[in-house]
């Protein structure tokens, strides 16, 4: 999964990739082997080269997270590509909501096509799954932001996509 990380002016792109307790995490490219072990109450602990720390997170409103780490406290804002990539298309529009218009799904990143979920014409509710796409291992579900109709879907399943690439449309 991608991730961008604000913190203040400053922002991460973060690529988590989990095997089991073992995660592969790229912060702006730089990869680093992380042992992870899941305790009680969501707590959670993370061997970075050969040091423990301690980890726990506290969910606020919307995508702002509150990180504890060991005795440091951090503020962030989690941001995935996708949802950076609709921000950026609502900023070249104009500022707008996106709430109106069509509704344009792209690939977060570059994967693979695994299942479409739905076809042309067919009705959708806010939340529902669009399409299943493959990326480091990980299969992540694209979902409609709003009601709507499919319009148009651009990829067949099995079909390998570029980040960004258009996959299908919601009206």
């Amino acid at each position: 999964m991608r991730f961008v990380l604000r913190q203040g002016d400053r922002e991460t792109v973060v690529e988590v990739e989990r095997e089991g307790d073992k995660l592969s995490v790229a912060l702006n490219g730089k990869l680093r082997q992380i042992d992870l072990a899941e305790g009680d109450q969501g707590l959670i602990s993370l061997l970075v080269d050969g040091q423990a720390h301690a980890c726990d997170f506290d969910t606020r409103k919307g995508n702002q997270v509150r990180v504890y780490v060991g005795q440091s406290v951090f503020e962030v804002e989690l941001e995935t590509e996708l949802d950076s990539e609709r921000r950026a298309r609502r900023q070249l529009a104009g500022g707008g909501s996106g709430a109106a218009g069509p509704q344009v799904i792209v690939a977060p990143m570059p994967g693979k096509v695994v299942r479409l979920l739905v076809k042309v014409g067919q009705p959708v509710k806010a939340g529902d799954g669009l399409v299943v796409i493959e990326a480091m291992k990980m299969e992540n579900e694209l979902r409609s932001a709003r009601a709507g109709t499919v319009k148009e879907i651009s990829v067949a399943e099995g079909a390998a996509v570029e980040g960004g690439a258009r996959l299908c449309v919601v009206e």
